[in-house]
């Protein structure tokens, strides 16, 4: 890429010349090239880190080290040169980079921690610690196979936690306490930070829920699960399990909610509650034949029958009285039956009896066995191959996670410098942050006028970078009161397809300024994916402004699940006649085919006025009615 190249050397020579301001802007609009080559990227890169650092930018500078780092170790030692001229958030990582070059948050669990990375880790902890960022120090604590370093800190969070309303973040706290003085053998003061733990999470989900945060509520019992996992508490295991499962069915994340499924039968059989784990596997299969997954289906049907028989072997070992036997049996025989495994059938009831029933029942039940005897079973009836996209087997802690994003309240230098120096992001993705890092480098510096244009221009460059993990830069952004600042952020919302983009949303339609219900109706109609469904059909229902009921309804025409269809004939029913255009006008130009199906099917009992409008929307489409 000679362009670049040639811009470097543009920079260079008016850095000699002593035009900072043009070196500057010529280094930058070379790292703006964000597919060029490697090799010149990274000449681009170091070019402007020296500039930036012999312009005292040391924030900036060390974010090229950052970038760097990926491909040149020497590049974190030319980072801990700039320590005495950066905060000790910049140093925590840095030295943290040294000690684990994949990215702590990354860092597997369970991993011993050599002597020079437990020394690393610990400057690291205590270097924010002595900032007051008292959630990263511990898990660089933690890190450092310093147990009671952690514990200390995670107490001190949890004291300073219970002055506050947010259930959420208390319930993280007692739970980190919660499993690090597990792990120090306190097992009494463990199931006390357990017990609180739980108390705050449950009342943190009902509120969640209560405000149509399901996605927050979700958080709560993952971490519930983990609770119970860790204390062997079955019972927050399954109300985990069962609560995640129902809020993925919900959202219509059906591959998510049969992989929960599945994880909620393991921990079931794990807990040696065999009886819970076969009747989720008869939850698991009335899903997957009600979502068209048929031969899944069958396989947790089979498994269901397994599962009972399991239930019938735990009866007789503990001597429970044969009634309760019988009715395990009978369940097996019912799971079996629905796929055709009879040779299981008539081996359960020859089981049947045998039991110490009375001799009519046993009488019965032999009769039955000998109806199925050399009776060959359904083909396919065992367990089929799964055949669902794998799933990814990386864990989130979840509880260091939002934790460190409350710490960090937003700040963008921290937001992207975890991109920057985590190198599963791909270096498109890397170079995007480093762009987004200079620009809140920026925005510090910048005054009056020029500060507005600089957060516009760094709440472009974070939407820019399509992670979740820049909602809460942009969210702090928009506590900005300047009206083009909060309508840049929104348009940077457009690009970012998470439910959580629509809390801002939310805030933004009921925005006085048309600047920003302009930006909001635009974003609308961009955030279009499945789980959308029910935001957009809030902000219908929140709202009365013209623009953003367009948007909304653009979006949801767009999205091509059975909720979405029966919506939006709905709305060409009873919506007002400016929602009925909008919608006729969307329908007319979406891809999809459930609402199509759906339409026909309920064509016979459509009112004229839905009829015309369909007419309108399959003509348009080139479908036929029926």
């Amino acid at each position: 890429m000679e362009d670049i190249l040639s811009l470097v050397r543009l920079g260079e020579t008016e850095d000699r010349r002593g035009d900072r301001a043009r070196a500057g802007a010529y280094f930058k609009q070379a790292v703006d090239a964000v597919h060029a080559h490697e090799r010149e990227y990274s000449a681009a890169v170091r070019a402007l880190g020296a500039h930036l650092a012999r312009t005292e930018r040391f924030r900036s500078a060390i974010a090229a080290e950052f970038y760097l780092a990926a491909s040149d170790p020497s590049a974190l030692g030319r980072a801990e040169a700039l320590f005495e001229k950066v905060p000790p958030e910049d140093r925590a990582r840095t030295l943290a980079a040294k000690a684990s070059p994949q990215g702590t948050r990354g860092k597997e669990r369970g991993i011993v921690p050599t002597g020079s990375e437990k020394s690393l880790f610990t400057k690291a902890a205590q270097e924010l610690e002595r900032a007051g960022k008292l959630v990263g120090a511990a898990i660089h604590f933690e890190h450092a196979a310093d147990l009671q370093g952690a514990r200390a800190l995670w107490s001190r969070l949890s004291q300073l936690s219970s002055s506050t309303t947010d259930h959420y973040r208390s319930g993280l706290i007692y739970f980190n306490l919660a499993r690090i003085t597990r792990e120090t053998g306190d097992d009494a003061a463990a199931r006390s930070a357990f017990v609180t733990s739980v108390r705050f999470l449950e009342e943190a989900a009902d509120h969640f829920e209560a405000e149509g945060q399901r996605e927050r509520a979700f958080d709560c019992f993952q971490v519930l699960i983990e609770v119970g996992k860790l204390s062997d508490s079955f019972e927050n295991v399954l109300e985990g399990f069962v609560n995640c499962v129902r809020i993925l069915r919900e959202d219509h994340l059906k591959y998510f909610a049969l992989e929960h499924l599945d994880d909620a039968i393991a921990s079931a059989s794990r807990a040696d509650e065999p009886s819970a784990s076969a009747t989720l596997a008869r939850e698991a299969a009335d899903y997957a034949r009600s979502i068209g997954l048929p031969d899944l289906a069958r396989g947790y049907s089979a498994r269901e029958g397994d599962l009972w028989y399991a239930v019938f072997e735990q009866h007789e070992r503990r001597g429970d009285p044969p009634e309760v036997a019988e009715n395990a049996l009978l369940a097996s025989i019912l799971a079996y039956g629905e796929v055709g495994r009879w040779d299981a059938v008539g081996a359960r009831y020859r089981k049947l009896s045998e039991l110490d029933l009375e001799e009519r029942r046993k009488a019965h039940y032999a009769r039955a066995s000998e109806r199925y005897r050399g009776v060959p079973s359904a083909s396919g009836a065992g367990t089929p191959a799964d055949t669902r996209p794998p799933r990814d087997a990386q864990a989130i802690d979840i509880w260091k996670v939002d934790l460190l994003e409350w710490e960090e309240r937003g700040d963008p230098m921290e937001t992207t410098a975890e991109v920057l120096l985590n190198k599963k992001w791909p270096d498109v993705v890397r170079r995007r942050a480093l762009l987004a890092r200079l620009a809140a480098g920026d925005a510090e510096i910048a005054r009056g006028n020029a500060r507005i244009e600089a957060i516009r221009a760094l709440a472009a460059r974070l939407g820019q970078l399509q992670l979740y993990s820049v909602l809460p830069s942009l969210e702090l952004l928009y506590r900005e009161t300047a009206p083009q600042v909060k309508a840049a952020v929104v348009d940077a919302l457009a690009s970012l397809f998470f439910k959580r983009s629509f809390a801002t949303l939310r805030v933004a339609i009921r925005e006085p300024e048309r600047i920003i219900l302009d930006a909001s109706a635009r974003t609308l109609a961009a955030l279009y994916f499945p789980h959308a469904f029910d935001p957009l059909s809030r902000i219908l229902r929140e709202t009365n402004d013209g623009a953003i009921r367009t948007g909304a309804i653009s979006a949801l025409a767009r999205i091509d699940t059975v909720e979405a269809a029966e919506f939006m004939l709905g709305l060409l029913d009873h919506g007002s006649p400016d929602d009925r255009r909008a919608a006729t006008d969307a329908l007319s130009r979406a891809h999809g085919m459930r609402f199509v199906e759906f339409a026909r099917s309920a064509w016979e009992t459509l009112p004229e006025v839905q009829r015309e409008a369909l007419r309108t929307i399959f003509r348009a489409r080139n479908v036929s009615p029926v």
